[in-house]
C-alpha cells in the first residue's frame, strides 16, 4: 500500500506516543529516513545501537526479512535483562513522484509485568523457550511449523545458515486419507508422529523438517545436494517401511512420496524460496504417479 510523506508523519507522530521507538528506516543501505519540516527525506546511518547497544546487523535482521518479504514481522530481541518487542512493517512511500521502499520500526520495551510466575532469570528464559517452542513447533507431530517456515528459518541465524548449495524435499503421504478413514484418526496421527521420527533419524541436527500442513511436509538440507538428497531419501523409506507399520496383521506400513528442488546458488528471497518449493512440489506429484 502507498503512503504520501505526510501520512507517515502522521502515522509516526502518534505511535511515538504509546511506543518506546518508532523510526522509519531503509534497510538494504543500512539508512534511517528522517521527515524534515519541508516533507523532504534526509539519511543517516542505520544502527541498532540506539536501542541495544549493537553496532553491526542483527543475524535475525527483522527490517532486512521485512524488507526482503514485503510482510508485516514481529520479534522479541533480548539484551541482558531488557526485553524489546520490535514490529516491522514494509512501507511504500510516495516521495517526489517516485516509489520509497522502506519498512516502518516499533520498538516497546517490555516491562515486568511479562515476568509474572517466572521466579529468576532461569526460570523466565525457560518460559521464552516454552513460548518460542509452542509459536515454531508443530504440536502433534514436534516437526516445525508452517510458521516456523515463514517467520524463522531463512532468516541466517545461530542454529543454523544456509549456504548456497540447499536441497528441499517436498514429501507426503501415499492414501493418508485411506488410514484416517479405515483404521480412525487416532492412529492417523500416529502415523504422522511416526513418520516425523523417522525423518529425524535420518537427518542432520541443521537440517529442518517443517510440517507444510495435513500429511504434507518439507524437508530443508544445507550444505546438500542431489546425491545427498537421494540418500536421505532411500533411508526414510526404509525407517518408514520398518518403523510406520500401522497394521501389523497385514503388513501395512506408511509410504511416501518425495519431490526434490536444488540450487546451488540459494538466495534469502521470497522468489528464490518459491521456486524452489514449486520445484519440489511438481516432482513430488511426479512421484504420487509412480506405480506402487
Amino acid at each position: 500500500m502507498e503512503y504520501t510523506v505526510e501520512q507517515i508523519r502522521q502515522a509516526i507522530t502518534t505511535l511515538e506516543q504509546l511506543f518506546d521507538l518508532v523510526r522509519l528506516v531503509e534497510p538494504a543501505g543500512r539508512h534511517i529516513l528522517h521527515i524534515e519540516s519541508d516533507d523532504s527525506l534526509t539519511h543517516e546511518p542505520y544502527y541498532c545501537y540506539q536501542v541495544w547497544h549493537k553496532r553491526t546487523r542483527c543475524t535475525n535482521c527483522i527490517s532486512l526479512r521485512t524488507y526482503q518479504l514485503g510482510r508485516r514481522l514481529t520479534k522479541y530481541e533480548f539484551v541482558n535483562k531488557d526485553i524489546f518487542q520490535v514490529t516491522a512493517i514494509p512501507i511504500e512511500l510516495v516521495y517526489q513522484d517516485a516509489q520509497v521502499h522502506c519498512v516502518l520500526e516499533i520498538v516497546s520495551n517490555i516491562t515486568d509485568e511479562v515476568l509474572l510466575g517466572a521466579f529468576g532469570q532461569n526460570e523466565f528464559i525457560d518460559k521464552i523457550l516454552a513460548s518460542e517452542k509452542r509459536l515454531f513447533e508443530d504440536s502433534l507431530t514436534k516437526a516445525y511449523s508452517r510458521r516456523y517456515f515463514d517467520e524463522h528459518i531463512f532468516c541466517h541465524n545461530d542454529r543454523v545458515e544456509l549456504a548456497d548449495d540447499v536441497v528441499f524435499i517436498m514429501c507426503d503421504l501415499k492414501k493418508f486419507k485411506d488410514i484416517n478413514d479405515t483404521y480412525g484418526h487416532e492412529l492417523g496421527d500416529w502415523v504422522l508422529a511416526h513418520t516425523v521420527l523417522a525423518m529425524q533419524s535420518c537427518v542432520r541436527s541443521e537440517d529442518s523438517i517443517i510440517r507444510m500442513g495435513g500429511d504434507e511436509f518439507l524437508i530443508v538440507l544445507s550444505h546438500s545436494t542431489p546425491e545427498v538428497a537421494a540418500r536421505v531419501i532411500r533411508h526414510i523409506r526404509l525407517r518408514m517401511e520398518q518403523e510406520v507399520v500401522y497394521d501389523s496383521e497385514h503388513g501395512k506400513f506408511a509410504v511416501a512420496n518425495f519431490g526434490v528442488a536444488y540450487t546451488h546458488d540459494f538466495r534469502d528471497s521470497a522468489a528464490c524460496v518459491d521456486a524452489l518449493l514449486k520445484e519440489a512440489d511438481r516432482n513430488m506429484y511426479t512421484d504420487k504417479k509412480q506405480p506402487v
